[in-house]
């Protein structure tokens, strides 16, 4: 197995989770993807709305509750009308959310499919399947519900990347969101790739990557950090990787 260790420096170490002043990350320029994200909540400190702006693409994401706040709806529109999703959720079951989804747009035929998604106890994401219930995707977590493995399973040659993380005590860009559920993020992060060292409460400090596919690899990750202990900068060998931009949270 090929190795990527990827370890997390520190620069500020007086981060904690316990920051009295309460922030929302709003804007995400990330070298690493070439893209920037930018985020929109309401006043109950919800996640609404969430853009890309990749070179050769745009997404949107709309996101709606209901009156008990539980995410009910998701809909996401790619360069303004090839391909919108709208995806609603309902809570059935202990063990699973369905997603109800219809696709349309200008390279988008007209489509629907439901698909489960597979939860834990605490709501997390545990696995992903294809249409033939075929495992596709794996997911562990630690008790801040930060992804502690990550699991991806190549069907064509029968290999897999696995990724190990480990945590810090600071404080993830993405911690003061309210009622997102657990699995969210987990869900998209093999599409939205920005976000998978940030999912639960605190930034990964480390990963390590087993893998069939890449050769042998080494890289150093440091954060910058504001007054308040949010990660602002993120480098990768000592280049800028991600910035994260902020703004108080109602």
């Amino acid at each position: 197995m090929k190795k990527l260790l990827i370890i997390v420096a520190i620069l500020l170490t007086t981060c904690s989770l316990n920051a009295q002043v309460k922030k929302l990350v709003h804007r995400i320029n990330s070298t690493v993807e070439s893209e920037t994200i930018e985020f929109r909540y309401n006043a109950k400190n919800q996640l609404v709305f969430f853009s890309e702006m990749g070179i050769a693409f745009y997404r949107e994401y709309s996101l709606k509750y209901d009156k008990s706040d539980r995410l009910i709806e998701r809909n996401m529109n790619r360069d303004r009308g090839d391909i919108i999703t709208n995806i609603r959720y309902t809570y059935t079951s202990p063990d699973y959310v369905t997603e109800n989804v219809s696709m349309r747009g200008k390279l988008q035929g007209r489509a629907t499919e439901s698909n489960r998604i597979h939860i834990d106890s605490l709501g997390r994401l545990t696995k992903t399947t294809f249409a033939d219930e075929v495992l596709w995707e794996e997911f562990n977590y630690d008790n801040n519900n930060n992804l502690t493995r990550y699991i991806f399973h190549f069907v064509a040659d029968g290999g897999q990347r696995d990724i190990d993380y480990t945590y810090g005590n600071d404080i993830s860009p993405f911690a003061n969101i309210q009622n997102l559920p657990e699995w969210f993020w987990a869900y998209h992060m093999n599409n939205l790739k920005w976000c998978a060292e940030f999912m639960g409460k605190n930034s990964a400090t480390s990963f390590d990557i087993d893998d069939t596919r890449v050769n042998d690899s080494e890289a150093v990750i440091t954060y910058e950090y504001d007054q308040d202990g949010y990660p602002v900068k993120q480098f990768y060998n000592g280049e800028i990787a991600r910035e994260f931009v902020y703004r108080k949270a109602q």
